[in-house]
């Protein structure tokens, strides 16, 4: 840490060998930041249970105090060590969707470090589907306090090249598997209230938690952290002649215009376009391709699929990150 690079640890589809766990649990218990992928989107995580190691970890994410950490846990049975108890519609969901990209928030068994809750008395517990994460956790014997591998509010890290732009310097290990098979955040439901509220969207989504659940989920709406934040003006477009539209916001050519979608359109000579639709490729990529232009343009204009299987949870990244609406 400290400037070093990273050592990275190929995995290339493979497991992790009992010598490399047992450097990367010698490192936790060191305090050390460890980087993993995960099937959304690229995490680091510390020892849960030292102060020092879960206090370097806000440092290095720039996050603010209070805010929480969740548990990535190895097994179910790792659960059962940091909440008080787990109720069976919890387990329900647990054994329908763990391992896989949702978090359960539950109440918090005293040990679980404030740090951790964030001053709550609940504590978010995730089970990854990518066998590595989950390996770690194990290896360790018990949870790590985890998020996404990047700085606070940036775009999440689906490639570790993003996770060396992003935190490199604050790591010691870096687990490489190449880029994640779903490339956006886990869905995040809260059960510690009732009704129970769906704090975050994601793959699994309202409609399949109600029917595990058995009843009506609230999704909260205004109030939970944007997924991400564009180092440049980032606006959801409504509007599809967009030459017109360029030639009227942006004259003389001075601005660099990055496209996201609007498949068929025609296009002003300044620009980048990126493609966008509503599959699984398209949510795989979409952070992917932000980053690209975030990087060689000054504006982004996105126009949010209008159909597909992910279309509902790509409007969803794309306007909760947008700077605002522009309409014809």
């Amino acid at each position: 840490m400290g400037g070093k690079r990273p050592l990275i640890i190929a995995l290339k589809g493979k497991k992790l060998k009992e010598e490399e766990l047992q450097e990367i649990t010698r490192a936790l218990k060191r305090g050390s930041i460890v980087a993993f992928p995960t099937e959304t989107v690229y995490g680091v995580g510390v020892d849960s249970t030292s102060q020092a190691a879960v206090r370097a970890l806000l440092k290095a994410k720039r996050r603010p105090a209070g805010t929480p950490f969740s548990l990535h846990l190895g097994s179910v049975a790792q659960a059962e060590l940091v909440t008080e108890d787990i109720p069976p519609k919890a387990r329900d969901l647990m054994e329908t969707f763990w391992p896989g990209p949702l978090t359960i928030i539950l109440p918090a068994r005293d040990c679980v470090l404030e740090l951790v809750r964030g001053g709550r008395r609940t504590v978010g517990l995730r089970l990854p589907a990518h066998e590595a994460a989950r390996d770690i956790a194990l290896a360790l014997n018990r949870p790590l306090a985890g998020t996404s591998a990047n700085i606070s509010g940036h775009l999440s890290p689906t490639r570790v090249e993003h996770v060396l732009e992003e935190m490199g310097h604050s790591l010691e290990i870096i687990v490489d598997d190449g880029p994640t098979p779903v490339g956006t955040e886990s869905a995040v439901i809260d059960l510690s209230c009732t009704p129970p509220v769906v704090l975050r969207l994601g793959t699994v989504d309202k409609e399949a938690l109600q029917e595990v659940l058995g009843e009506e989920v609230q999704v909260e709406r205004g109030t939970a952290e944007k997924p991400f934040r564009l180092q440049i003006p980032l606006y959801v477009c409504q509007v599809r002649d967009l030459k017109t539209l360029t030639e009227r916001m942006w004259t003389g050519g001075k601005v660099t215009v990055g496209f996201l979608g609007f498949p068929g359109a025609e296009y002003p000579g300044n620009c980048i376009v990126r493609p966008l639709g509503g599959e699984l490729e398209d949510l795989k990529q979409l952070y992917s391709r932000l980053r690209d232009l975030e990087r060689q343009v000054d504006v982004i204009l996105a126009c949010p699929p209008g159909e597909g299987k992910f279309a509902s949870l790509l409007q969803n990244r794309l306007y909760k990150a947008a700077r605002g609406i522009i309409r014809g």
